[in-house]
């Protein structure tokens, strides 16, 4: 008995700091920039929807998945500058995105979806200016019953489940052109935090992203260096990804995270559909008793 409660009890501690370090929209960052930044919502001139699912830690019982999808498009693509109730000049401007996403980390589950509002303004003839804000809605759960007590009326942990719900906000700004981009944002911008419960939501945790990339074009090649800047209290993290593209057919791509933390991402595109598979580890001591973390993922683009 001791020794069960004792291996839940490391576990959801583990938990916890993981959750602090590695932000359930940051986990798939690397794959679109809309899930922090809601300025992104409309910077393509299609409808972009992306579906992933990342499983971290394979091989260790109840290890951390998260299933997210993320689409955004212009409003024109919606159709809405054929109503005479827009201003077809104003709708060219705005875009607008949706993410939904579910989480779940041993006894802990967060689910969430959120709305992206962005007004894209012409800077000069080929880059543009975007600010975007999204609001967001979460649900955070504890299940109790993994638990197991030697006091079954402990006030804080018992034998049920804690469910609460919060709404918070991000916002952000970008500069894009064809070759390049960069951006600025910070998520959770409202202080709504019940500091009763504040140790198993830390996605509520204020953060300020910046963010950036460019294009090196070739004859029938794409090479692309990203860098992502998090702060979030005391932590400092840097992710740098570097991208290749072939044609329009196939990209692929190398990662590093700090403090510890590689990957490698491959993925082919057959007409509107892209798949592809990206594989995470780390020299983290946690590492050597799993089998790395894995991401699947279909992107879908309407033309």
């Amino acid at each position: 008995m001791r020794s069960n409660f004792l291996t839940v009890l490391i576990f959801f501690c583990l938990a916890i700091t993981c959750k602090a370090q590695n932000f359930i929209t940051q986990e798939h960052s690397y794959l679109t920039d809309f899930v922090f930044n809601p300025a992104v919502a409309g910077s393509e001139e299609n409808t972009v929807a992306l579906m992933s699912f990342k499983r971290n830690w394979t091989g260790i019982k109840t290890a951390p998945a998260t299933a997210m999808l993320n689409i955004h498009t212009k409003a024109t693509n919606l159709g809405l500058s054929k109503s005479k109730k827009f201003n077809t000049h104003v709708v060219s401007k705005i875009g607008l995105g949706l993410g939904v996403y579910s989480d779940r980390n041993g006894p802990l589950t967060t689910r969430g979806f959120q709305i992206a509002y962005a007004y894209h303004l012409l800077l000069n003839k080929e880059t543009k200016l975007s600010m975007g804000l999204s609001s967001k809605l979460m649900q955070y759960g504890l299940n109790q019953d993994v638990f197991v007590l030697y006091d079954p009326n402990d006030p804080i942990v018992g034998n049920d489940r804690v469910s609460r719900f919060m709404l918070n906000f991000n916002f952000g700004f970008l500069v894009y052109h064809k070759k390049f981009h960069a951006g600025i944002a910070s998520t959770n911008i409202g202080d709504f935090n019940d500091n009763y419960y504040k140790f198993y939501y830390e996605e509520t945790v204020r953060a300020l992203y910046l963010h950036g990339g460019y294009k090196f074009n070739f004859a029938n090649s794409v090479l692309e260096p990203n860098i992502l800047l998090r702060s979030a209290k005391n932590e400092k993290k840097m992710d740098v990804v570097l991208k290749y593209y072939y044609k329009d057919i196939f990209w692929t791509s190398l990662g590093w995270s700090s403090p510890s933390f590689n990957s490698v991402c491959v993925a082919v595109k057959r007409k509107n559909i892209s798949l592809g598979y990206l594989f995470e580890f780390s020299t983290a001591p946690l590492y050597k008793y799993s089998y790395g973390n894995h991401l699947v993922f279909m992107g879908y683009n309407f033309n």
